[in-house]
Order: structure tokens, then C-alpha cells, then sequence
């Protein structure tokens, strides 16, 4: 069975460009094997807490204004149905935390720092000794 996609180009600030390949780099070195911006973006929004996020709004509001989704760099991304799905879900719930519509880019940006930042939390436990590195991330 044929799996539908919808390709998209997003226009991001050359910021999230960056989250993105810092993302990209993480989680390829997470899996062992190089990911694409689908695959990522695919895997942050089918992830099970990706549809709300864990951050506290004013966060989410800093990490916006400071890393801007709009800019010059040009951003291709292929979704599924279901990862549109899950878009749709994300960006509502992020619209109604915030207060204001959100956009793709937006959404995608906020799922990647979070995802970042819980990647650096887990990465300061283990240092600290507190879990291993062996454990569940």
C-alpha cells in the first residue's frame, strides 16, 4: 500500500535552520544511522508526549522570540498523513497554550527544542551519576 505525502517547504530563520541540524546530529548519533528532516520531524511529532508540549508557556514564548521561524533558508519537508495529523494536533495545542496561532515552522521548532533540551538533561544526569548511561532515554 502507497503511503501518501504532503511535501511542504518551510522559509526558516537561519536559527532554526541550525536547531535543525543540531537536532539532525542527535538524533542520528541516538539511532546510529544518519536521519532526514522527515525522518525527524516525523519522529518528534508521532513521539508519544509530541502532541502537547512539556515546557511552561513563558518558555515557549522566550525560545520563540529568541529563535525566529521565519527567514531566507529554505526547508523542504514530507509528511504522512499521519504525521499531518499529528502537526495539526501539535500546533492546536500549542495555539491554545500560547494563546495566538501557530505555524508549521513554529511547532517544529518548539518540538526540536524541547527535544534538544531533553537530550542535554538526561546527557547532565548521567554525568552527574544520578542515572546510567544505559538507561531508557
Amino acid at each position: 500500500m502507497a503511503v501518501d505525502h504532503q511535501q511542504i517547504e518551510l522559509n526558516v530563520s537561519e536559527f532554526l535552520f541550525r536547531l535543525t541540524t543540531e537536532s539532525l546530529r542527535v538524533r542520528s548519533n541516538e539511532v546510529l544511522r544518519p536521519q532526514t528532516v522527515d525522518e525527524l520531524v516525523e519522529h518528534l511529532l508521532t513521539s508519544n508526549e509530541a502532541t502537547t508540549s512539556q515546557s511552561q508557556v513563558a518558555v515557549i514564548r522566550d525560545h520563540l522570540a529568541t529563535i525566529p521561524s521565519i527567514g531566507d533558508v529554505k526547508l523542504p519537508v514530507a509528511f504522512t498523513s499521519e504525521t499531518a495529523s499529528c502537526l495539526a494536533k501539535a500546533k492546536r495545542s500549542l495555539s491554545l497554550r500560547l494563546e495566538k496561532p501557530v505555524s508549521d515552522a513554529e511547532a517544529i521548532s518548539v518540538l526540536m527544542f524541547e527535544y534538544i533540551a531533553a537530550k542535554k538533561a538526561i546527557s547532565l544526569l548521567q554525568k552527574l551519576g544520578v542515572i546510567s548511561d544505559g538507561a531508557p532515554h
